[in-house]
């Protein structure tokens, strides 16, 4: 023990004889003492600088990566805005460009996008159903050229081989376009003329092109009755007087 420690002791053990309760007072008395000279210690201690300024650095990191993050999902945000934006801008290009491939008749009165896409896909698989049928026609035609029919006498004109004719609807009626040779072109744009007037049909509209010793007749035909427009069947029915048509004895 410290002399400085034993004197006291030894003080207080004397003033704590000479005094009344002197068990309680002695130990108050020491207790405050030993205390007092506790917190001076307490309040004597400092704080290095090194700490301060650690401190002070990272409170200051913490501060800069929550500000970081911030402009991070500002940016992820904005990111997400502009490929939507330019998503959409690209939807609408193609929207009209698809709907400006399609009959005005199909779409009228039809602004969703997802009616475009219906009436694209009916109008796909109508013209692919012309394009087998047409198909068909053209390989009955070529083994009828190669028969013992034809061996025999039965004259088919070599022009009209692939002759046809391609039904669209219009707005009040149908569009044909008949695709022959230059050969017979009267008398088989009569037969089609005649079969169009059986089927209620009244002609408005004609002109004709010639390309590549071919001729593309265009009529337009308004229907006397509007809600009974069969194009697929009316189509059928023109082939089958062109194909009639191509037997024939000049």
């Amino acid at each position: 023990m410290f002399p400085f420690q034993q004197n006291l002791d030894e003080f207080l053990a004397q003033i704590s004889s000479n005094l009344p309760y002197q068990e309680d007072f002695g130990t108050d008395f020491q207790y405050l003492i030993y205390g007092q000279e506790s917190l001076h210690g307490i309040c004597n201690q400092t704080i290095s600088v090194d700490e301060i300024q650690k401190h002070k650095i990272l409170a200051s990191s913490n501060a800069s990566d929550h500000s970081g993050n911030i402009i991070r999902d500002d940016e992820k945000k904005m990111a997400r805005k502009e490929i939507e934006r330019r998503r959409r801008k690209q939807l609408s290009s193609l929207n009209d460009s698809l709907r400006n491939l399609l009959p005005r008749e199909l779409i009228k009165g039809k602004r969703s996008i997802s009616d475009h896409l219906n009436e694209a896909e009916k109008y796909i698989k109508h013209l692919s159903s012309d394009i087998q049928e047409l198909s068909a026609k053209r390989d009955k035609l070529k083994k009828l050229f190669n028969s013992s029919t034809f061996e025999q006498g039965t004259e088919i004109s070599g022009h009209n081989l692939l002759d046809c004719a391609k039904v669209r609807p219009i707005l009040g009626g149908v569009e044909i376009v008949v695709i022959g040779g230059c050969g017979e072109e009267g008398i088989l744009l009569s037969r089609v003329l005649e079969a169009l007037l059986e089927e209620g049909f009244d002609a408005v509209g004609y002109f004709s092109t010639q390309k590549d010793e071919r001729r593309y007749t265009n009529i337009q035909c308004q229907a006397n009755d509007r809600n009974c427009i069969d194009s697929d069947g009316l189509q059928t029915k023109l082939n089958d007087v062109i194909s009639l048509s191509s037997y024939v004895d000049f």
